[in-house]
């Protein structure tokens, strides 16, 4: 790679991309994206590592759900959540306001062999969102589960009670401010402590 070649870790700028006074993106050069952006102005979208990504408010995630299922994003690849609590200085995502939370949905489309991430900036002050399980129901368990390590409250979601850890307990582990915690553990057959 030469110095005047892009990362294949950053974003990629497509050919006949614009620039508005704002910083984001027009006119991507992917179709696509450019529906998308044309559909949903508070978003920016880009190419980042080969796929398409849209940065949106948690607002407009259920809306922008529903665009893709209907341009044939059929199968939900993974919905998780990121705690940006020690990393709010990052780069900037066009207008798109970065909040401390964000929901990653990953889909595809098998047809046009497409795939398309939406990542949803959720605020601190308000961490709910509105579920997908209307429209893809294997997204009720990865859900669950992110409400259970980080708390993201899914509107709508036919069963949010937490999956992985006990009922009684305290706290969402997989925030950043989360405190370090140790359970013990008894196995079947273990020695006895002296």
């Amino acid at each position: 790679m030469t110095a005047d070649e892009p990362s294949p870790d950053s974003a990629e700028q497509i050919d006949g991309a614009d620039i508005d006074e704002s910083g984001s993106v027009q006119g991507l050069g992917d179709e696509l994206l450019d529906e998308f952006v044309a559909a949903f102005p508070e978003t920016h979208a880009e190419i980042e590592h080969g796929q398409r990504v849209a940065f949106l408010p948690a607002a407009s995630w259920a809306k922008a759900v529903k665009w893709c299922f209907d341009r044939g994003f059929l199968q939900l690849s993974d919905i998780c959540a990121v705690d940006h609590a020690l990393d709010m200085q990052r780069l900037a995502r066009g207008s798109v306001q970065l909040e401390r939370f964000e929901v990653v949905l990953n889909l595809l489309n098998l047809e046009e062999r497409l795939r398309m991430r939406l990542v949803a900036e959720v605020p601190e002050s308000d961490t709910k969102i509105a579920s997908v399980t209307d429209l893809y129901w294997g997204a009720a368990f990865p859900e669950r589960e992110t409400y259970d390590l980080f708390g993201i409250e899914f509107e709508g979601h036919p069963d949010l009670t937490r999956i992985l850890l006990p009922d009684d307990w305290q706290g969402y582990p997989l925030r950043k401010d989360a405190p370090s915690a140790r359970i013990p553990v008894q196995f079947k057959g273990a020695p006895k402590p002296v």
